[in-house]
């Protein structure tokens, strides 16, 4: 059938890795196609209004978030979480799946921190960055329709795993003027959840919103052209926009003031499992403020892209 009768066109493998390095106009025609001409039909357009509705009919602000921790995904990750020899033999069965995945060292998976974090642990990383029991979570485990406008129109997006679906709402909330997307520094929080139970809330809690800074979804927490341009569409924003947020103005965050490259080393620093305890307590507001990774892999081989392509939502 051709275009000029059904009006569709079908792009496969179009997900992967698209080069930074654009022409000029090639780069605005991605902005406009990626930001504008692709959108959901009314339909779906509606339902997910309707959802966003009724989180802020429950109350007025809420956290969407993308928990991820499917057996899929724990089978991918090669990770370990306590469930004895049923759960090694059921992740084992699923991991098969995959013919090109080697075996892992499970402990060294967590101390990395390739290793999405349980639910609990994500609990306590919200808490300890100061989300009360007032603020509505949706966790996004539905359609994926669904989930994505809600998950796009929430006052804070808090991803478990930074997989395609993650990158490409991230980046259109910092496309949209910006709000914010916090994302778990799970190498330096391995350790401390690990020691948690060694120390008092208010420690563990000043720990936390430490190793978070630069994982916050601060406006220039990455620099233009660093990261996928999913994630970080720099090029698509005008100077004049960044800096800015529409973040509600009643968001508990952090607030960390700071040069772009010393977030931008932080970030890169995290690579490496550091429990530094030095007290470096980050100030935690009462209000959700309103003005508020990875190299480029274009090169990854096409193997690892369908590996990552086939868990990336």
């Amino acid at each position: 059938m051709s275009y000029m009768v059904v009006q569709v066109v079908q792009l496969t493998k179009f997900d992967y890795r698209l080069s930074n390095r654009l022409e000029t106009d090639l780069q605005k025609l991605r902005c406009r196609v990626n930001y504008h001409a692709l959108r959901f039909t009314d339909p779906i357009q509606r339902l997910g209004s309707t959802l966003i509705r009724r989180m802020r009919a429950k109350s007025e602000h809420f956290i969407a978030l993308h928990l991820r921790f499917e057996p899929d995904m724990l089978a991918f990750s090669g990770c370990y979480y306590g469930g004895g020899d049923k759960e090694r033999k059921e992740l084992g069965a699923i991991r098969r799946r995959w013919k090109t995945l080697h075996k892992n060292n499970p402990d060294k998976e967590r101390r990395q921190g390739k290793c999405p974090l349980t639910p609990e642990e994500v609990g306590l990383m919200l808490r300890a960055l100061g989300f009360g029991m007032d603020v509505h979570l949706y966790v996004a485990s539905g359609e994926v329709y669904g989930d994505f406008i809600v998950c796009d129109g929430s006052d804070a997006f808090v991803t478990n795993n930074n997989g395609n679906m993650a990158k490409i709402i991230a980046g259109r909330r910092r496309y949209y003027n910006h709000k914010r997307t916090i994302r778990p520094n799970a190498k330096k929080l391995y350790s401390l959840f690990l020691n948690r139970c060694n120390m008092t809330w208010d420690s563990f809690a000043a720990k936390v919103r430490k190793y978070q800074r630069g994982f916050m979804g601060e406006p220039k927490e990455l620099r233009p052209g660093r990261g996928e341009f999913h994630e970080n569409p720099s090029t698509c924003i005008c100077e004049k926009m960044q800096g800015t947020s529409r973040d509600s103005p009643v968001l508990e965050k952090l607030v960390v003031s700071r040069d772009p490259d010393e977030a931008e080393q932080e970030i890169e620093e995290s690579e490496e499992p550091d429990m530094d305890d030095e007290d470096d307590t980050l100030l935690l507001k009462d209000t959700w403020d309103d003005n508020s990774s990875a190299d480029d892999d274009s090169l990854a081989r096409p193997e690892e892209q369908e590996l990552e392509e086939m868990l990336s939502d």
